[in-house]
């Protein structure tokens, strides 16, 4: 990974092969793009989170299923965790867009923990 602002990065070769410019790397399970701000990490945890998401309301079912108090804690310690992966590196220097990112993967868990209908508003005024 090539990290700086040149438009045209170096042609590296292996033998014959020309080695590929990866624009993201995955280091103790955090994924680091060439801009150093944090938002590959955060779509990557999302998306692991919808798929927890989904996992977790087939296992809830329909009418039938867990009670509220152990989706809350299935939520805080499995789903929470999950999206906070080393949030003590990149919590500082969210923008806008990625605060807006965090808050639409958290919206699924408190639908899904409060049973509430998905037109339910998120903040109330």
């Amino acid at each position: 990974m090539l990290i700086g602002k040149l438009l045209r990065c170096p042609t590296i070769k292996w033998g014959t092969e020309s080695i590929k410019r990866s624009r993201t790397i995955k280091y103790l399970w955090i994924n680091l793009d060439e801009k150093l701000n944090w938002a590959t990490h955060i779509i990557h945890q999302g998306t692991k989170a919808a798929l927890t998401h989904q996992r977790m309301a087939r296992i809830d079912g329909t009418t039938w299923g867990l009670e509220q108090e152990h989706r809350r804690i299935l939520y805080s310690t499995v789903a929470l965790r999950m999206i906070l992966h080393s949030a003590a590196a990149w919590v500082q220097n969210l923008t806008s867009s990625q605060k807006k990112l965090l808050q639409t993967i958290q919206r699924k868990f408190l639908l899904f923990i409060t049973r509430a209908y998905c037109t339910t508003p998120t903040r109330f005024h």
